[in-house]
């Protein structure tokens, strides 16, 4: 059986339910219609819908993130609402909306960093958003990528402060949050997720998407559909 709500679908398997992107043969996701699940790569004929692209009893509330599907941006910078932090001059983040490369609507986040003689670390940060101390959240992101490396990673993660001024990378008074690690994103779109609770008197919060690679590599990295959304007791 497969659920989908606004493309994210929820497959049957290992005897829990995973998270997948559904791509409708029709152009229209409805019950009935054959789709494509990625990153599985496998077709099924829809059989129910539900509200919700997450397990069954898991109710999250609305994406708190602006521009959460990098729609916006200006060609050769970073999307709007968007910073990166980077190590060194060889990666760089930009707004890019080559046709065929977005998950979902028309533009992507890009991150291409060239060779170095040193490892290369990259991050895309959100603004930072109003969050509430000790309630639980959900972050997620999809995710490509493609080149050279033989040593690297994408690594979701978020941080939180006490206010906007210190939700920075670095600031002794921000936690960061390791929600997931992805060693082998591939050519192909995959689902990055995990929970967190926010710390006592942080009021503040921002996703970061970091990805790390070897000296010398060349790498290519495609992020879309980022979220931050409260857990809603049902």
């Amino acid at each position: 059986m497969i659920s989908v709500s606004d493309g994210i679908a929820l497959v049957n398997a290992n005897g829990g339910e995973v998270p997948a992107f559904v791509t409708d043969h029709t152009g229209l996701v409805a019950v009935g219609n054959i789709v494509t699940i990625s990153p599985l790569g496998e077709t099924y004929e829809l059989t129910s819908i539900r509200s919700g692209g997450t397990p069954a009893g898991l109710v999250l509330g609305s994406n708190l993130l602006p521009n959460p599907g990098f729609e916006y941006g200006p060609a050769g910078a970073p999307p709007d609402n968007w910073t990166e932090y980077t190590t060194t001059a060889n990666a760089v983040l930009v707004w890019d909306n080559t046709a065929g490369e977005s998950l979902a609507g028309s533009a992507r986040a890009l991150v291409t960093m060239t060779p170095d003689v040193v490892p290369v670390d990259h991050t895309t940060a959100s603004r930072p958003v109003m969050v509430d101390d000790g309630i639980d959240y959900q972050g997620s992101v999809w995710l490509k990528a493609v080149g050279t490396a033989t040593a690297w990673a994408c690594v979701l993660k978020v941080l939180t402060a006490p206010d906007a001024a210190k939700c920075e990378p670095g600031d002794p008074a921000a936690t960061e949050t390791t929600l997931a690690t992805v060693t082998s994103p591939g050519g192909a779109y995959q689902l990055a997720l995990g929970p967190i609770t926010v710390p006592a008197t942080h009021g503040y919060a921002r996703l970061l998407l970091q990805t790390t690679a070897d000296a010398g590599a060349v790498m290519v990295v495609s992020w879309d559909e980022a979220a931050l959304q409260q857990k809603v007791t049902p």
